[in-house]
Formats: C-alpha cells, sequence, structure tokens
C-alpha cells in the first residue's frame, strides 16, 4: 500500500481492510465521513487500514437511478435549464450523494450531483448516537476536551453541506478568492440562472448541476503530470492558508483532478473554511518552526491557531501515570504548562528521529 501511494496510486484494498470498508459503510454516512477523513493518515490508523477506507472516498454503494431521476425531475420543474439525458447510473457515488453525466437542451455536458434520499434523517441520528457515545467516553477519561461540542461543529458542518445551493455560492466565491493568483485553478461553474426569481435556479437543496469536467485522478497520470499536479495542489493549498484565508476543507482524493489543459480541479465545495489573520500568522509560525525544528515555537504556534487546548493535560497510562500514545489505552491526568511542553517536544522529536532512520 505504501508503495503504490508513493507512485501516486490508490492502493488496493486487501480482503480485511474491504471488509472493513463494507463495515463502515454499512454504518451510515456520518462513520462514512469519519472513515474518509481517517483514510487520508494511514500513519495513524495503518496502511492496511486505510487501503481499504479510500475507496469511501468516491465509490460508495449507490442508491436506486429511479429515486434519483425522480428528484431531478421534481426538483428542476421550473428551472431555465432543460436536461435531456442523463447517464444509466451514477460516476461517482459519495456519502452525501451521487453524480451523474448529463446534457442539456442546448448541447452542453454537465454534472448532475443528487443528494442521497433520507441523509438528512440519517445524519441527524448518526450524530446523536456519536454525541452520546462521546459524552460517556468523555465521563471515562476525564479531561478538558468537549468531545460533544466537536460532534456539534461537525454535525453543523454536515448539515451545510446538505444543502447544495451553499455549495454552489461557496464555488463561486472560492473562485473568485483565488482565480487571479492561481491561473492554473478551475473551479466548475454551477449552473445558476441570472434572474433573481427564485424558481429560476439549476442548483437547490437537493440537486446541484454544474458544467461537466474531463479530467483524471492522481493515480492515472504519468509521473511527470503527477509532479505538476502535487505542485500546483500545493501552491493552491498555500494560498489559501497564508494569502486569501479562504480554505477547502474537504481536499481529499476524489475531489481533484487534472484537466488535458494541464489545470488543477477542485471539486465538492460543501466545506470550505475562513482563517482569521492571527490564524494565518500562526500558520506562517508554525512552518518555519517544522523547517527549523523548533518544536517550542510550534508549540506556542498551535495554541494561536487553537489545535492545542487551553488546560494542559497529558494522555497517560491508567496504572503507571506515565505519558503515553495517544493510540494506546489510557487517561488523560492534568499537568503543568511544564510537563506539557516537555511531552509535547519530545514527541515531535521522537517523531523527527523516526523519519531520519526511516
Amino acid at each position: 500500500a505504501r508503495k503504490a501511494r508513493a507512485a501516486g496510486q490508490r492502493p488496493d484494498a486487501s480482503p480485511r481492510g474491504a471488509k472493513l470498508r463494507d463495515e463502515v459503510s454499512a454504518l451510515g454516512v456520518v462513520f462514512v465521513k469519519l472513515a474518509q477523513t481517517l483514510a487520508t493518515r494511514p500513519d495513524l490508523i495503518g496502511e492496511e487500514a486505510a487501503a481499504g477506507l479510500e475507496s469511501l472516498q468516491d465509490s460508495n454503494k449507490p442508491f436506486d437511478d429511479a429515486l434519483a431521476k425522480t428528484a431531478v425531475a421534481e426538483e428542476l420543474a421550473d428551472a431555465p435549464l432543460e436536461l435531456i439525458e442523463l447517464s444509466k447510473g451514477p460516476v461517482a457515488a459519495a456519502s452525501l450523494a451521487q453524480v451523474y453525466k448529463g446534457e442539456t437542451a442546448g448541447g452542453a455536458a454537465v454534472a448532475v450531483k443528487v443528494r442521497r434520499p433520507g441523509v438528512v434523517d440519517q445524519v441527524a441520528l448518526d450524530c446523536y448516537a456519536v454525541r452520546l457515545l462521546l459524552a460517556w467516553l468523555q465521563d471515562f477519561w476525564g479531561g478538558t476536551v468537549d468531545y460533544p461540542a466537536i460532534v456539534n461543529e461537525v454535525t453543523a458542518g454536515l448539515f451545510r453541506e446538505l444543502d447544495f445551493r451553499k455549495e454552489a455560492s461557496n464555488a463561486a466565491r472560492f473562485w473568485e478568492a483565488h482565480a487571479a493568483d492561481a491561473t492554473y485553478l478551475r473551479v466548475p461553474r454551477a449552473g445558476f440562472s441570472r434572474e433573481t426569481r427564485e424558481n429560476a435556479w439549476s442548483v437547490t437543496p437537493r440537486v446541484h448541476v454544474a458544467e461537466w469536467v474531463e479530467g483524471k485522478a492522481l493515480g492515472a497520470l504519468p509521473p511527470a503530470r503527477q509532479r505538476a499536479m502535487v505542485r500546483k495542489g500545493l501552491d493552491v493549498c498555500f494560498l489559501q492558508l497564508f494569502g486569501t484565508g479562504f480554505v477547502h476543507a474537504d481536499p481529499h482524493y476524489g475531489n481533484m483532478l487534472y484537466d488535458p489543459d494541464d489545470r488543477l480541479v477542485l471539486l465538492d465545495f460543501g466545506l470550505v473554511t475562513r482563517l482569521t489573520t492571527s490564524q494565518r500568522e500562526a500558520l506562517s509560525t508554525a512552518v518555519a518552526a517544522i523547517v527549523d525544528e523548533d518544536w517550542p515555537a510550534l508549540l506556542e504556534a498551535f495554541r494561536e491557531i487553537g489545535l492545542v487546548p487551553p488546560k494542559p493535560n497529558i494522555w497517560c497510562d491508567a496504572r503507571t501515570g506515565e505519558p503515553v500514545s495517544g493510540l494506546l489505552p489510557g487517561v488523560w491526568k492534568a499537568c503543568s504548562e511544564e510537563e506539557f511542553s516537555e511531552s509535547f517536544v519530545e514527541a515531535l522529536r521522537d517523531c523527527s528521529d523516526e523519519e531520519c532512520s526511516a
């Protein structure tokens, strides 16, 4: 899996990884979203698990085409855009929606995204269940991290994603913020009408119509074009974090393509965020600290960004009280500022040493 990922390829899932993927998919939307995030961190969950979960980013189990086409017909009945054809099946199926290739009466190719039936109720139920679970874990672990508050924030983000009008608006604002400085960037245009009447949309809460973009994923490109795509991806990432402060907050494998004109295509603007000036400055400090291996400075930058809790705690072995890896069983233990700083710096130095030896 590691060799495939290093070559820009999506690793094949092992039998155990495929079983994990199928079980997570059956749990529901929220768990799939969490798994999509974990799939980007093989350093935390292991290469085998990450390889199994990666396909959840764009290859979930699709729902019935008849339901999708009924939703399209209902939502776009009064829209200024007339669809005359939809692909026989979805070209991609994600956790919240699936996408079809369509054609308009004017001959334009479009991408038609349709929200999964019942997904709003499913998200609400899943988030409530996860919130109860984390509230129990907080009582069990102790510490100062407000886990239910984290779930509340994730839930709010998911509900914003469920209204495709917000996604279309986000995409337009993202393009306006970055187009001048990132001439290699492409953001598919959503099919809005210039009219102001409410029914003059081709984007509704349940259906999103945008221009169709031909492009390939990173793993489908030859090495030279892979490197070019990665360079542009890093460039636009830094532009967001240190320049505009307007950030695409879901940039996984399934949301990026490289088109025939060597432009980087970003998809799915359901999740975006804005960074404050102080957060952007702290991120700059953090990058400089990582380059210089100045771990105390990195800790202070993390405090400014909000990545480190205001009250210091260390994850410790319940029996010995000694600090242990966050991946091992343990409990949160209140500690002094000095203890926290020493533990933080030691962990980063250990990681740095491991990377050097590897």
